[in-house]
């Protein structure tokens, strides 16, 4: 069974397969591709949420470009969010409830 690759891992082939000029610095800063590539989704999917504002990003005019260090605090976010919304779902399905008032 293949496992999925690691963000760092597809960051990491996508710098090895773009030639850079000499002398130029790697930036944190990704486009829309790229970012779709880190989170593993379509570029569509990372525009709608660039509209929605669900994800942080930065524009310069008509320029949207998404910091890799704020992506990965949003990611740790988001799923520290959804741990504790799995933990409040377990305790209300093990909660007890009462039965039902019968009616006279």
């Amino acid at each position: 069974m293949k496992t999925a690759p690691r963000r760092e891992d597809i960051m990491q082939n996508q710098a090895d397969e773009t030639t850079r000029p000499a002398g130029r610095v790697d930036t944190p800063w990704m486009t829309i591709h790229q970012v779709a590539l880190y989170l593993s989704v379509s570029p569509g999917t990372v525009r709608n949420w660039v509209s929605q504002r669900r994800v942080p990003f930065a524009r310069r005019g008509r320029v949207v470009r998404f910091h890799r260090n704020r992506i990965d605090r949003w990611l740790d976010s988001a799923s520290s969010l959804e741990r504790r919304r799995m933990k409040r779902s377990k305790g209300a399905a093990n909660e007890v409830k009462p039965p039902p008032l019968a009616d006279p």
